[in-house]
């Protein structure tokens, strides 16, 4: 009889031969992002992020409009890693190779062989890391990791029935919920399905699913209101929050809003086609305990689906949740392809893998790689990779040069002291965190402050500040129209001209000093 201790042991060997396959992977398709500067979000994160470490209350002190957890996170990889753009990127690539993992023991729960397994976490690191720099380390991409978890705890509560793993599930998806709220519709379709599965029985594991679920998001509600910035949490997400939401639909409507939303998933190859593919070949035929968890996958995909929808943005980032469910169903069904070559459904599925994995060659391959060797190799600093002309970004929403941005922080670390304040009238926060110069307002970003959607009371607040602060620089900057975020056709500097308070508090205080591409910089009267 064999001895049941090999058996363990061969399974154990197995399991780490395949995490250091994945590091290897991982460290493959994912190293070229060390080499990746800021883009605006990832600076407004980092900034709140010290911000908070310099005794700052975000929302309050800064305002902002993501969950804290984002700027916690930015947080983390600051303390851990120093106070630069890097640290963020370290901080992601172990962050999604710890979700590939997970999703690898996913797929075991779904009773697939290991090479599965390996094909689903290998295919969402290439769906990852096809993203660029903007795309990357931002608040959706965060989001697959306490979901994975969610769902792995979920699939092991099932089937064990111990309390613990059910607090765990929905620990990890209160989490989730604490990057961004509409992702919450996971736990109620999961606390549905195991009603479905469970009738009476299944009452028990969804109470301490909901109590795990409560404890993340109770423990933020309560540290906010101890340290003071609650009301102006509660404010932006309430208040603020649906009127931004809602931009996309002030010129279709709701409804062409959706549909529009589902032609940006469904037109491209992946995820459109790929999860097609997918869901085809997916579907097959199943025991009633796979099925199951089949079920559990689907509907995390679907809630990744309507967490893109609800946001009404349609960037390619708020898309990232659905790679990890899609790569389970394209792994589930090649395994079937290789088992079986003559079913078409499988052959489906192992064409959607394909779709999925491609695009990682296209934007920026292999100049990402070229990058990162000559960093490396010591022919170039990391500093002056990140002002590439690579990283500039042209078009609607998108205008921003990461080459200007460490020029003006330049400008502004040499010619300001260090407690002294500026104020960036646009969408440029990486100039706070470059040049380590507090904000004079809490508005480190203009787009509240005009458009339609503009709050007046946000103005005269910010006008007030401006006139008790008097930052020693204002700078306006030019050609940033961000329509999806203003529902205005102006740019920051049009909108300055139109903002007469603020237009003439610059003109009587201040005088132009310098120009640094967009940036107009106005220095305050002696």
């Amino acid at each position: 009889m064999p001895n049941p201790l090999y058996k363990q042991n061969g399974i154990n060997n197995i399991g780490v031969r395949n995490a250091l396959i994945l590091i290897l992977i991982l460290l493959v398709l994912g190293s070229p992002t060390l080499a990746y500067p800021f883009g605006r979000d990832q600076a407004e994160y980092a900034w709140v992020a010290v911000s908070a470490m310099r005794g700052r209350l975000s929302y309050s002190d800064v305002f902002n409009v993501k969950p804290p957890l984002t700027h916690l996170t930015h947080q983390t990889a600051l303390l851990l890693f120093g106070c630069n753009m890097l640290s963020i990127r370290i901080l992601d690539l172990l962050w999604q190779g710890w979700t590939a993992w997970l999703i690898y023991r996913i797929a075991l729960k779904l009773e697939q062989p290991h090479h599965a397994g390996i094909l689903a976490a290998v295919l969402y690191l290439f769906s990852y890391y096809r993203m660029d720099f903007w795309m990357t380390a931002q608040t959706d991409g965060f989001l697959s990791l306490p979901l994975a978890a969610g769902v792995f705890f979920f699939l092991q509560a099932h089937h064990s029935k111990q309390r613990w793993l059910s607090i765990a599930s929905g620990a990890a998806l209160g989490l989730a919920v604490l990057y961004k709220y509409p992702i919450g519709i996971l736990i109620i379709f999961l606390a549905l399905l195991e009603l479905l599965w469970s009738r009476k029985d299944g009452w028990l594991p969804v109470f301490w699913m909901g109590v795990g679920f409560l404890l993340p998001v109770i423990i933020a509600v309560f540290g906010m209101a101890a340290r003071g910035n609650l009301t102006d949490f509660l404010w932006i997400q309430s208040i603020f929050i649906p009127r931004y939401s809602m931009i996309s639909t002030q010129n279709v409507g709701v409804w062409a809003a959706l549909g529009l939303g589902l032609l940006h998933v469904i037109l491209p190859v992946s995820p459109g086609w790929a999860s097609l593919l997918g869901l085809y070949g997916f579907l097959g035929k199943a025991d009633a305990a796979r099925f199951r968890a089949r079920m559990v996958i689907l509907l995390w995909w679907v809630s990744a689906l309507i967490h893109f929808l609800a946001q009404g943005k349609n960037y390619d980032y708020h898309l990232l949740p659905i790679y990890a469910p899609l790569a389970l169903m394209l792994g589930e069904s090649f395994t079937g392809f290789i088992r079986s070559r003559s079913a078409p459904r499988f052959a489906f599925g192992a064409l959607g893998a394909l779709l999925m994995a491609i695009p990682f060659l296209g934007e920026d391959f292999p100049q990402k790689y070229t990058r990162l060797w000559d960093v490396a190799a010591g022919n170039t600093f990391l500093h002056a990779v990140y002002g590439d002309a690579e990283f500039d970004r042209d078009g609607v929403d998108r205008d921003f040069s990461s080459r200007a941005n460490l020029e003006a922080a330049a400008y502004f670390s040499t010619h300001a002291d260090q407690d002294e304040s500026i104020f960036i009238w646009g969408f440029e926060p990486g100039v706070y965190f470059l040049s380590q110069r507090q904000n004079a307002t809490r508005f480190i970003y203009n787009f509240p402050l005009y458009g339609p959607n503009a709050d007046p009371v946000l103005r005269a607040e910010f006008v007030r500040d401006l006139r008790q602060q008097r930052p020693v620089y204002i700078a306006i900057v030019r050609n940033d129209g961000m329509f999806q975020v203003t529902a205005s056709q102006e740019d920051s500097w049009e909108a300055f001209n139109s903002f007469a308070e603020f237009r003439q508090f610059v003109f009587e205080n201040y005088a132009l000093e310098t120009t640094i591409e967009d940036f107009e910089i106005y220095r305050l009267n002696e």
